[in-house]
């Protein structure tokens, strides 16, 4: 239960000024950046997706749009309403941990959660296509082809952002996280890190996630599969950066290849709701940084 411990101590912290103050202004910069990247790139990025598109039956592409937008919701209604009983509990859950192993409370809490959006939406899947079926025709484009084109692109932009800004936030959060590590274990040992290292697992990392991107296209027009394609691929794009931005600045002890990507999955989970996926770069290095150091004896 390490693990869902240092879930609830990476939320606590995330409420830190000084964390969330580097998180805006990390996304800010990149937001900027890439509504330029998408002015100037836009008519090419969309003729590339009509394309990829044209290599798909028509019968395939009307099928998924309505279910990758059913699919969307339900997962950003869980993680929503999960955030907002953190945000609004949480100094009670911080109380009850003093008390008795509240990973179990957390638990349970978020399974009943996911059940019941799993039940709600389902249970009512037929209308809920229904309506994002009739929101889809009263869009002005000529075609569903073109909608779904327009969609990929905007897709394609919105994970390109969102690696972004995983992958620079360890280069600049460094002393925000020293300073945690100070607070909570004074005698830690900070080790000096090297930022060209970092960079180098970044920028490795930035090219084999565009380049699989658009290998694994079509799987993002499937349902539930598409959610696992941009979790693997946001999953992949980060594991290194962050376990290694932590293990060297702290000198920790390794973890397995099962550990890493599991941390990094749940990391990357935030991304699926958009402006609070500012915050999952920050989120991501604090999960790492708990759990890891509640594996070492401080």
């Amino acid at each position: 239960m390490n693990f869902l411990y240092s879930i609830i101590l990476s939320i606590q912290d995330l409420s830190k000024n000084e964390i969330q103050k580097k998180s805006i202004i990390n996304g800010s910069i990149w937001l900027i950046l890439w509504l330029v990247i998408i002015f100037f790139s836009w008519s090419h990025m969309t003729s590339l997706t009509q394309k990829l598109l044209s290599w798909i039956p028509f019968t395939f592409i009307r099928y998924s749009g309505s279910y990758f937008i059913f699919t969307l919701l339900w997962i950003q209604a869980i993680l929503i309403t999960l955030g907002i009983i953190f945000y609004i509990f949480n100094r009670f859950i911080e109380r009850y941990l003093e008390k008795t192993h509240s990973h179990y409370f957390i638990l349970v809490i978020g399974s009943i959660i996911v059940l019941f959006y799993t039940f709600l939406f389902f249970y009512y899947k037929d209308s809920f296509l229904l309506y994002i079926a009739h929101f889809i025709k009263i869009l002005p484009f000529q075609s569903i082809e073109e909608l779904i084109s327009i969609f990929l692109a905007i897709l394609f932009y919105y994970m390109l952002f969102s690696v972004s800004i995983s992958l620079t936030l360890p280069l600049i959060i460094n002393n925000s996280l020293k300073n945690i590590a100070y607070e909570e274990y004074p005698e830690i040992k900070i080790q000096k890190i090297k930022k060209t290292k970092i960079l180098y697992f970044s920028l490795r990392n930035l090219a084999f996630f565009i380049i699989l991107s658009f290998i694994c296209y079509p799987f993002l027009l499937i349902p539930v599969i598409n959610i696992a394609t941009m979790l693997f691929l946001w999953t992949y794009a980060i594991k290194d950066t962050y376990y290694h931005t932590v293990k060297d600045l702290f000198n920790l002890d390794d973890l397995n290849k099962k550990e890493k990507y599991l941390l990094a999955l749940f990391s990357a989970i935030l991304n699926f709701i958009p402006l609070i996926n500012i915050y999952t770069p920050a989120f991501g290095l604090l999960l790492f940084y708990h759990y890891m150091i509640e594996k070492k004896e401080i």
